[in-house]
């Protein structure tokens, strides 16, 4: 199952805009496989879990619109500047349901109270997805 998985597709006749979804999550572990099926709906969850086949990076494709990226349970608009910027959002574009919040301070924070720099440290594997969300008590 591993490397990067996203999709493309048209957002339908009422719109000119193109969607797409990339989940910034590289594994061949089932229990990473398993926390990429959860997503506020079935359309979210679909363009996650599926493959584009024209490009290796949602960032080069110009209709990769939406980045998820699980360590933070972020999900964002791609800014196509040549780079991997993206803009938060707090709705889902498809379902209209509040998205998560941010644990982006709580990764930091998580990795400071162990005594690693996220910086110039080894970052553990269960901090490389949404894993540590787990071990550190769970989503808020």
């Amino acid at each position: 199952m591993g490397g990067v998985r996203w999709t493309v597709e048209s957002a339908g006749p009422r719109s000119a805009v193109v969607a797409a979804v990339i989940y910034c999550h590289d594994t061949d572990d089932p229990r990473e496989a398993e926390a990429m099926t959860r997503h506020c709906c079935p359309a979210m969850t679909e363009r996650v879990n599926r493959s584009c086949e024209r490009h290796d990076e949602a960032f080069a494709c110009p209709d990769a619109l939406i980045v998820f990226t699980a360590r933070f349970r972020e999900y964002g608009l791609i800014v196509h500047d040549g780079g991997t910027s993206s803009i938060g959002i707090d709705f889902c574009p498809w379902c209209g349901q509040r998205l998560p919040e941010s644990q982006r301070d709580r990764w930091f924070e998580e990795l400071e109270s162990r005594g690693i720099d996220p910086w110039s440290d080894e970052i553990p594997a269960e901090f490389q997805d949404d894993r540590w969300l787990g071990a550190s008590g769970g989503s808020q």
